[in-house]
């Protein structure tokens, strides 16, 4: 089964903050801005139950959405491993 989460990004010490949490859709997820969040990530996990066990996939489509959702696309990887969108204008050179 297809399961949806959000990933929740708060100010930490040292370091971020990150909570999960499991969501029904995407589009009735009304983020919690006034609570000190900066940023949130959808992503979603496949479950299946086998002889009693619980599996859960590695998290799928994180990329893929936040490319959609910004109105990206083109995204290119960068030698540095992150990837970034094309922009209007700007030009690829392969190396």
């Amino acid at each position: 089964m297809l399961k949806h989460y959000v990933e929740l990004d708060y100010p930490g010490t040292f370091f971020p903050e990150t909570k999960v949490k499991e969501i029904a859709s995407r589009e009735d997820f009304q983020p919690p801005f006034g609570k000190g969040l900066y940023a949130f990530a959808f992503f979603d996990r496949e479950e299946v139950e086998l002889n009693g066990e619980k599996l859960t996939s590695a998290a799928k489509n994180r990329l893929l959405d936040n490319a959609r959702i910004n109105g990206w696309d083109i995204l290119v990887l960068c030698p540095a491993g992150n990837w970034q969108p094309l922009q209007e204008g700007e030009s690829l050179i392969e190396t």
